[in-house]
């Protein structure tokens, strides 16, 4: 188990990302299939981006949850 392998999310962000109906870019910003009023409704805006900076084995982690829920190709 690596600690590069993980990110510190709250539980209902935690449970759109593991169902991916939401991820993150390298440079830690929010990137989603939910339009503005449902991520609204969870307290999220399309324009937010992690507090942190991810590391450059977080963001292999991160390419390859996009690549797997369609976020890139």
């Amino acid at each position: 188990m690596s600690p590069d392998n993980g990110i510190l999310l709250a539980t209902h962000v935690h449970r759109l990302f593991e169902n991916g109906l939401l991820s993150f870019g390298d440079d830690a910003v929010l990137k989603t299939r939910l339009d503005p009023e449902r991520l609204a409704a969870f307290g999220l805006r399309p324009d937010m981006k992690l507090a942190c900076s991810l590391s450059s084995v977080q963001r292999g982690w991160m390419k390859r949850h996009r690549k797997t829920y369609g976020y890139e190709d």
